[in-house]
C-alpha cells in the first residue's frame, strides 16, 4: 500500500507533551497522531449517522421505548 507524508507545525510545548505521551504509552509520533485523527473521523461519522438516525425517529412520528421495557422485550427473546 502506498503511503505519503504529512507535516504540520506545533508549539514546542505541546510537542513535547505529545512526545511524553507517546513514551508513556509506547508509541510511535506517526501511530499516535494517526490512530487519533481516524478516532476523530470515526466519531465524527457515528455521530452524524446518530444525528440522521434522530430526524428520521422524529419524521416518522416514532415513539421511543424505556430501557426496562427493551430488556423486558429481551428477555422473552433470549430466554
Amino acid at each position: 500500500m502506498a503511503q505519503s507524508t504529512i507535516t504540520f507545525r506545533i508549539p514546542d510545548d505541546e510537542k513535547e507533551l505529545v512526545v511524553e505521551y507517546a513514551k508513556a504509552h509506547n508509541l510511535s509520533l506517526t501511530k499516535l497522531y494517526r490512530t487519533a485523527v481516524l478516532e476523530k473521523i470515526e466519531e465524527q461519522i457515528e455521530l452524524e449517522l446518530l444525528n440522521d438516525a434522530i430526524i428520521l425517529s422524529k419524521e416518522k412520528e416514532e415513539e421511543g421505548i424505556s430501557q426496562i421495557d427493551m430488556e423486558q422485550l429481551l428477555e422473552g427473546v433470549y430466554i
